[in-house]
């Protein structure tokens, strides 16, 4: 990461998720193929939540994954915080699907990373205009930037 050093990175998120659990409000992880290239989740933010709290997911978008989603709804929460290793996909993906589909959501900058400026600015540019128009980022076809079909980037 280069958005962010690493170990403040780190810092970040397992500090956000030990602030939502000391107040009680619901911490939904997933990774991305951990058994595969992407490796496990950091084993401070999994001493937190726990390692089967995790939903390992395929889907580059963690809001095209129905465990995330189902997880989400059942918190019965209308308001979502998002962070992800790259702010310009784990965290802007999910964000910009979940206001498409009726939720008031934000993204954790500072629990984000990502790999330069230019990728930092470009996440939170989606994230932005996302918010004010989730349909936005479909292409002329109705696919979202990674080829499928649905609203925002689902």
């Amino acid at each position: 990461m280069r958005g962010i050093n690493v170990s403040e990175l780190k810092h970040n998120v397992v500090a956000l998720a030990k602030a939502a659990t000391a107040l009680d409000v619901p911490v939904i992880v997933t990774s991305t193929l951990r058994d595969g290239m992407w490796g496990h989740t950091i084993p401070e933010l999994t001493e937190v939540v726990g390692e089967d709290a995790i939903i390992d997911r395929s889907a580059v978008n963690a809001w095209d994954d129905e465990r995330a989603r189902e997880a989400a709804r059942a918190t019965g929460a209308t308001k979502l915080t998002i962070a992800g290793v790259l702010l310009e996909v784990c965290a802007a993906f999910p964000a910009v699907s979940a206001l498409a589909d009726g939720y008031q959501a934000y993204v954790a900058v500072d629990a984000s990373g990502t790999f330069n400026r230019t990728k930092h600015e470009a996440g939170a540019s989606a994230a932005a205009a996302g918010r004010r128009d989730p349909d936005r980022l479909r292409d002329a076809d109705g696919r979202d930037p990674q080829g499928q079909r649905g609203s925002g980037c689902r």
